[in-house]
Formats: structure tokens, sequence, C-alpha cells
């Protein structure tokens, strides 16, 4: 994934995460404090609720007084009713002094006016006639309890969006967490043996591109474990077909020293069977040399070749009439007709186009009818020179199951000689052609 963006980035992704969370959770902060205020103005802070409290504080600290004979510049008293009733604060006015008293306290102001000032927009108070031990003095008792509210308002706000905030960061670690776990599963199937089963990205990330490459890599196993089965099924090939190459002189060779062992021969006759054993001994010699050099033909596109440009029609004859001969000693009707203008060069590797026609003449012997002609034509046309071989094919009865190992080595000797092998069967006749490029002068 060499083009992904700079926003697919697991860093980009989790602070565009965050980001959201905040704004998230912001937004609910901000609702569930307009929320709080307007619940707690609208039923906590009415009037009726303000008149109820004060009264029922009032009540309570005209009872203390009472039960304590309390004066009204006994700080210590009213201040210890106060840090007990901690959501109110009072202003006893009395003559020429004034004593404020809170939760943390009572406190003599030196106030002629018994005037205090205090913060806050919306303080609710009352003022009550009280009857302390030293007469009856006006008290102004305040409602403070909505800081305290409007506080705990806060901290609850604070509180959800704080959780909030927490699962969208969990939401988007359990997704992240769910495609490393994805992927885990399906690498271990690959390890198990699944490789034909795609490994596919969850995200555009660095997990994606991880998955991308772990799918590379299934793949680069399932290429090598392909290449190492062609290996095998080539060096298997390369068994069989040498086997096949070497079968044809070899078994030649103890025909004609057969032949040979006739003592009713003449010493011409004896001497021309002992130059074809010579020859065939050779050509088996060959074979032998290039064991370790036959896989190129299923290893390689091209095998390695010694090409040579020789006379079309000289080298045909030869081998031609090599092939003719055995067939003959095989009790073959082989018929060989020139046709069209074959004269002019080819650039052929001599050793491996004798290989091509001991292997159709070797197929000839084994799967054709000894009974029927075996038909070979050369021609050149339009500077392509052209051999067909056809045979008539043994009943079933008599048949040998074939290997075709011999006409695909054929076929990749020609195509190395950039010429064409096809091969045709239809009904009881099979036939070859070969076809390869003549020279121009």
């Amino acid at each position: 994934m060499a083009d992904r963006k700079i926003y697919h980035t697991l860093t980009v992704k989790l602070m565009a995460v965050v980001c959201a969370a905040l704004f998230l959770a912001l937004i609910v902060f901000v609702i569930m404090g307009f929320v709080g205020h307007t619940v707690v103005n609208r039923y906590y802070l009415s009037e009726h609720s303000v008149s109820i409290r004060l009264l029922n504080e009032i009540n309570s600290l005209r009872g203390y007084v009472a039960d304590h004979q309390v004066n009204s510049t006994d700080i210590n008293a009213i201040g210890t009713w106060n840090r007990e009733h901690r959501k109110v604060q009072l202003t006893i006015s009395g003559i020429n002094t004034t004593i404020r008293s809170d939760a943390g306290g009572a406190e003599l102001v030196g106030n002629d006016y018994g005037i205090v000032l205090r913060s806050g927009d919306s303080v609710a108070s009352a003022r009550y006639p009280v009857n302390f031990h030293d007469g009856v003095f006006t008290v102004t008792i305040y409602d403070c309890s909505q800081d305290m509210l409007e506080a705990g308002a806060e901290i609850a706000s604070l509180f959800v969006a704080s959780v909030v905030f927490l699962t969208v960061i969990l939401i988007y670690d359990q997704r992240v967490t769910r495609s490393v776990q994805t992927l885990s599963r399906q690498v271990r199937r690959v390890s198990q043996g699944e490789l034909d089963r795609q490994i596919m990205p969850m995200s555009q990330d660095e997990i994606g591109q991880l998955a991308l490459d772990v799918d590379t890599m299934r793949l680069s196993i399932i290429d090598k474990l392909q290449r190492e089965e062609a290996a095998w099924q080539a060096n298997s090939q390369l068994i069989t077909a040498i086997s096949h190459d070497v079968r044809t002189p070899l078994t030649a060779l103890m025909g004609y020293l057969d032949i040979v062992s006739d003592e009713t021969l003449t010493p011409q006759e004896r001497q021309a069977y002992l130059k074809i054993c010579k020859n065939n001994a050779l050509r088996l010699k060959g074979l032998t040399d290039e064991l370790f050099g036959f896989f190129l033909v299923f290893g390689k596109p091209n095998p390695d070749q010694r090409l040579e440009e020789l006379d079309a029609c000289t080298l045909l004859d030869q081998i031609m009439l090599e092939q003719e001969m055995n067939l003959t000693q095989q009790g073959f009707d082989v018929r060989v007709v020139h046709r069209g203008d074959c004269s002019g060069k080819v650039r052929v590797d001599v050793g491996h186009l004798r290989r091509i026609f001991d292997n159709l003449y070797s197929n000839v012997c084994k799967y054709a009818d000894e009974t029927r002609p075996v038909n070979a034509l050369i021609e050149g046309e339009d500077g392509i020179l052209r051999i067909y071989v056809s045979n008539y094919i043994k009943t079933q009865s008599n048949r040998v199951e074939s290997n075709r190992i011999g006409l695909k080595t054929c076929e990749k000797l020609v195509s190395a000689m950039d010429g064409q092998f096809k091969q045709n069967k239809e009904a009881d006749m099979f036939s070859v052609e070969i076809s390869l490029p003549l020279l121009s002068e």
C-alpha cells in the first residue's frame, strides 16, 4: 500500500479520535451543566422551596437560641449552630453591632449600619425576628445551597463527559484490536496450511499494510511450493526421458549385434552393420554425456544448443535414411516423399534434430501398425521446411501405453530452434508436423 495517504496512519487516526472524543465530551459537559442549572433554578431555587428551607432553618435557630439561652453577641454559640447548618449564612443586626456567621463560624463585624456585602447574584435571603436572651433582634438568613448544588452538578457533568471520552477511545481501541485479531486468525490459518485463503486487509492503515504484506508472503510461499513441485516433476520427467532416449539406441545396438553374429554375412555386410553399431554406441555415449544437462529441456524455456547452418536436403536425407533403415529392419514399410523446393539451409542443432527423429521413429516402433505403411513427406514452401510423419495406430489389444515424454521433448527442442511442432490424432491415424525456417540466401 505504497500510495497510502497520511490520514490513514494509526497515529493520525488516534489523534482524530481523541479530538472527536474531546469535542463530544465538551458538548456533553455543556449540556449537562445547562440542564443541571435549569433544574436547580426551576425546582430547588423556586420561591416556595426557598421559603420553606429558610423558615425551617430559622425555626431551628430559634429553638437552639431558646434551648441554650444564646445572646445576640455570643459568636461562639452562633458559630457552633452555623457549622451544623452549612447551607445558610446569618447576619444578626444588634445594638451597634453586626454578627456575620457561615459554615466556618461566626465573627463580630464593626458596622454601625448592619450592612454586610455578599457575593453572588442569586443568593436567596429573608429576614426574621429571633428572641435572643438579651432581646429580640433581626436575623437575615441567606440560602447558600445553590453553590453546593451547582458544584455538584459540575462534578456530575465532568464525570459523564469523562465517561463519554473514555467510551469513544475504547470503541476505537476495540476496533483496532478487532483488526489485529482478524489478521491473527488469518495468519494462523495460513500457518496451518490453508494457503488458498486470501488475507484481506480490514483497514487502510499500518494494519492493512501488514495484511497486504502477509498476503504477498502467502503468494510467495505458494509460488515457491509450485516451483518446487514443478522441479520435482521436471526431475521425474528427466529420469523418464533419459531412460526413453537411452533405450532407443541401446535396443538398436543389441539388434545389430545379433545380426553381426550371423556367420553367413559377407565381410562387407558385417562391416556396414558394425558401423551402424558404432554410430548407435556413439549416440548412446552422447546421451549419457548429456545426462546432467538434459534438465534444460524441462527447466529452461530454451535448452542450450550448438546451432549450425547446414543444407536442409542433405541433412534430412542422412537422418531419414538412417531411420528408414532401422524401421525396415523392424518390418515396417517406410515411404519417404519429397515435394516442393527443399533447397536451402537451416540453422539447427544436429544432435537435437537426431533426438527428435529418434523419438518419433521410436514411437512408430512401439505404437504403429506394422502391417500398414509409415509415410514421411518433406516439402519446402514459402521459406518453411516442413516434415510430415504419419502412421496407423495399433489396435487396442496390441498397444503399449505412452507417457508422451518423447513428444514433449520433441516439442521443446523444435521450439528452441525457432520451429513449430504439431501432433494430431484422428481415429486410427497419428501424424506429426515439424516446421523449420529456411535461411534466405
